[in-house]
């Protein structure tokens, strides 16, 4: 990731800027939606421990620290994956996250919340974010 941020930087006008957006190295929330209701069920684990995600974050440390760009804004948010079932949520992470681990407990919770959230019920998966803006010097 140096290596883009470097590539880019060459590409760049002086004073330029480079938004850079990545999840939070921790375990996201999984939770079941229903009208007004929200009912928590637990996290998703990597199996890398989100070794992408800091290594993400150490790099934008490095170009920083290096002086090829000013940090000049930095906000963390909570970004949504919505799903309608257990079944379509696991093709969205073989598809998005193959890293990803879904609990045998955590799933038996989602379906036991599922039912009691009843018809109209959603997964959601609730990714804490990060959005970085740098400045070429």
């Amino acid at each position: 990731m140096v290596h883009a941020l470097q590539s880019v930087r060459k590409l760049l006008v002086p004073h330029g800027i480079v938004i850079e957006v990545h999840n939070l190295p921790v375990p996201p929330v999984i939770e079941v939606h229903s009208g007004t209701s929200i009912i928590k069920v637990g996290w998703l684990l990597d199996k890398t421990d989100f070794e992408v995600e800091r290594s993400a974050f150490n790099a934008l440390f490095q170009v920083i620290e290096n002086g090829e760009y000013l940090l000049d804004d930095q906000r963390d948010f909570l970004f949504n994956t919505q799903v309608d079932d257990l079944q379509e949520m696991q093709s969205w992470l073989d598809q998005w996250w193959e890293s990803a681990i879904l609990s045998e407990l955590t799933n038996k919770k989602i379906k036991a919340a599922m039912d009691q959230a009843g018809k109209g019920s959603r997964i959601v998966t609730v990714i804490p974010t990060r959005m970085v803006k740098l400045r070429v010097k």
